[in-house]
C-alpha cells in the first residue's frame, strides 16, 4: 500500500548514492548541506513496484540484465526524470509516470536507464571525475554531474567558476553517453518485442521546450542531446528496422494500474473520481474510486468500491492490502 496517514502519504527517506558527484563532493568538503541536497524520498508501494517490475522485466532481459536483481523504485518528485545510481537500481520520478501515456513510453525510459548500466557509463563517469587535474576541475565535473543527476540544489552549491571549456568537454561526454543509451535502448525494445515508437513519443514530449531562448543557447552547455536530434535518431531506427510489435494486454493492464493507483493518491479525489470513469479495466476503475472515497473520508463508498475490485480479482493480495489500509485508517 502507499504508506499514508489518514488521507496523507508519508514517504521513505533514501540517501541518494545517485548523486555520486554530490556525495563525493560532500566527502571532500565535509558539508552537511550537500548531504541533505543529495537525498530523495521514495514512494514505497508493493502494488506499484510489482507493476513496474512486470513492465521492466522483458526490457531488462533484452538488455542482458537479470530482471530479478534490478529494482525499479519510485521517487517522490513531480518532475519528468529518471536516473540510475548503480547496476541494481533504476529510479523513476512519479511525475514521469503520470506524464507518459503508454506502456511503451515507460518501457523506453527503463530501456534507456538500463543502457547506462550495460554500456558502462557509471564507471566511466567516475573515471572522468578522477581524471580532473585540479580541485577546480573536480568541482566543475561534480557540479555538472550533480545537475545531470537531478540534484540541482547540490549543483548550485558547488562553485563552478569560469572554466567553460572544461564544462563543455564534460558535457559533450555526457551527451555522447545519452545518444549511446538511446541507440542501445532502441535495440533492447526491438529485441523484447516492444515498439521502439515509444522512444520517439518519449522524446516528442520535450520537442517544444527548446523554443525558449534558442538563439542564445549553447548546445554544448546541455547534458543531453537536443530533443529534435534524439527524435530524428529514434525515427531513423524505426524506419531502418521496422516495427512488427503488437501491444501486450498485460503491459497495458499493469501500466494502467500503476498510473491509476499513483494518480489516485497524488491527485485530488475530485479529479480521480471524474477520470476513473474513463478507465477500461473495471477493477482498476473501482480501485481508483476506492482510494478517492477513502481520501474523502467516505468509508461506505470506499469499501463498496474496493469490495467490487475484489469480486473481480478475489485472490489479488494488493487489493486485500488496500482494503486493510482503508479499514485500519478508519480505526476498523
Amino acid at each position: 500500500m502507499l504508506i499514508s496517514h489518514g488521507a496523507r502519504m508519508t514517504f521513505d527517506r533514501f540517501s541518494r548514492l545517485a548523486s555520486i558527484p554530490a556525495l563525493v563532493f560532500c566527502i571532500l568538503a565535509y558539508t552537511v548541506t550537500c548531504v541533505q541536497a543529495a537525498s530523495i524520498t521514495l514512494l514505497r508501494d508493493a502494488d506499484i513496484e510489482q507493476g513496474l517490475s512486470r513492465l521492466a522485466a522483458p526490457v531488462l532481459r533484452a538488455a542482458g540484465l537479470n530482471a530479478k536483481h534490478v529494482r525499479v523504485l519510485l521517487v517522490n518528485d513531480s518532475h519528468f526524470n529518471a536516473f540510475v545510481v548503480d547496476s541494481r537500481t533504476i529510479f523513476i520520478n512519479y511525475g514521469l509516470i503520470l506524464k507518459v501515456t503508454s506502456p511503451e513510453m515507460l518501457q523506453a525510459v527503463i530501456a534507456h536507464e538500463a543502457a547506462h548500466i550495460t554500456n558502462g557509463h557509471l564507471a566511466r563517469r567516475m573515471q572522468k571525475l578522477q581524471s580532473a587535474g585540479t580541485a577546480a576541475g573536480l568541482g566543475l565535473a561534480l557540479a555538472v554531474l550533480a545537475a545531470a543527476a537531478g540534484a540541482s540544489e547540490a549543483a548550485g552549491g558547488i562553485a563552478i567558476g569560469s572554466q567553460t571549456s572544461a564544462v563543455r568537454g564534460f558535457l559533450s561526454h555526457t551527451r555522447a553517453e545519452e545518444s549511446s543509451a538511446d541507440r542501445t535502448a532502441a535495440g533492447s525494445l526491438k529485441s523484447a518485442g516492444i515498439s521502439p515508437q515509444g522512444l520517439v513519443d518519449l522524446h516528442r514530449i520535450f520537442a517544444g521546450q527548446e523554443a525558449l531562448s534558442t538563439a542564445n543557447q549553447d548546445p554544448y552547455m546541455r547534458s543531453h542531446p537536443l530533443s529534435r536530434d534524439r527524435i530524428r535518431a529514434a525515427e531513423a531506427f524505426v524506419a531502418a528496422y521496422g516495427d512488427n510489435s503488437t501491444p501486450d494486454p498485460q503491459d497495458q493492464y499493469w501500466f494502467a494500474r500503476v498510473r491509476g493507483k499513483l494518480s489516485a493518491f497524488t491527485r485530488s479525489p475530485k479529479w480521480s473520481l471524474r477520470r476513473a470513469t474513463e478507465e477500461t479495466h473495471k477493477d482498476i476503475r473501482l480501485m481508483r474510486q476506492a482510494i478517492a472515497y477513502h481520501r474523502r473520508n467516505d468509508l461506505k463508498k470506499a469499501l463498496t468500491a474496493v469490495n467490487g475490485a475484489l469480486a473481480i480479482r478475489p485472490k489479488d493480495a494488493f487489493y486485500h492490502d488496500l482494503k486493510g489500509q482503508i479499514l485500519f485508517e478508519n480505526r476498523r
